[in-house]
């Protein structure tokens, strides 16, 4: 039987199950209604496969004027996808390390998830165990306990959500292709099939709910009898989750660079 904590927090199938909290649509909505502070951004959570893959939605200047000290929240996995606690950490994991390089303030994604995981032990769940659903006012009543907690901690000013979407991949004989990465099926598959893929979407708002930056990355082509990621492959191709977390915040970490570059005095040159 799954916890209630475990569905809260996205563990939404048995075996191998995705770590993340109530990260991601659920949080941003309920903030967006309950916390004027923080209410974040519900549109970033309604995410269509895009043909630019996105990046920074204000200037460069004002992103790091405005995320100089950045929360980063645990990836958020669907329902209905099966992801491992192994690659979700992973991800986590890459994220953090490419945070690290932006010359800002990082606060790991630990501290969301430990008081989250708090607060709902305190609470003793949020699902009736009879229906199966969930107490609506309790949860938000959670969720603003969360962002109220975060913000007395740490006093962030933007937050990095990432999330795991399920996008359809355009396909052509065996390959198939979606969110700036390709991958070759088992076999071809007949024209006007659809193949479901996940991508791996990073939005980061400021902490009033602004969007500052959204791109996202494909990661690997879903199971398609069971809807699952296939876990011999990310096994096989750990790299398929550094290269898409990598292209995922590539704008933002080239660009952190080059203001690094820009204010770094040129060789031979003397500071008066």
């Amino acid at each position: 039987m799954i916890s209630d904590l475990g569905r809260s927090m996205g563990y939404c199938q048995p075996g191998g199950q995705g770590a993340g909290g109530i990260i991601g649509c659920d949080a941003r909505r309920v903030m967006r209604r309950i916390l004027p502070l923080a209410s974040l951004l519900l549109a970033a959570c309604l995410i269509q496969p895009t043909q630019d893959h996105g990046g920074f939605t204000v200037s460069p200047a004002r992103f790091f004027d405005q995320a100089q000290r950045l929360l980063l929240v645990p990836v958020r996995v669907p329902d209905d996808v099966r992801v491992s606690q192994e690659t979700t950490a992973s991800i986590d994991s890459a994220i953090a390390a490419h945070a690290a390089t932006l010359g800002v303030e990082v606060i790991g994604a630990q501290e969301y998830a430990a008081i989250w995981q708090r607060l709902t032990e305190e609470a003793g769940g949020f699902f009736d165990p009879y229906t199966g659903r969930r107490d609506e006012p309790e949860f938000e009543a959670a969720v603003a306990q969360l962002y109220r907690e975060l913000e007395e901690r740490f006093q962030p000013n933007a937050l990095l959500y990432p999330e795991l979407i399920v996008v359809e991949a355009y396909v052509e004989g065996d390959l198939a292709e979606w969110s700036g990465t390709d991958q070759r099926l088992d076999e071809p598959v007949e024209p006007g099939s659809a193949v479901l893929a996940l991508t791996l979407a990073m939005a980061i708002d400021d902490i009033e709910g602004n969007e500052l930056y959204y791109r996202e990355a494909g990661l690997v082509i879903l199971d398609a009898s069971e809807g699952w990621i296939p876990h011999d492959l990310l096994r096989e191709e750990p790299q398929r989750i550094g290269r898409a977390v990598e292209t995922a915040l590539e704008p933002l970490v080239n660009e952190a660079r080059d203001r690094t570059s820009a204010d770094r005095p040129a060789p031979g040159s003397q500071t008066k």
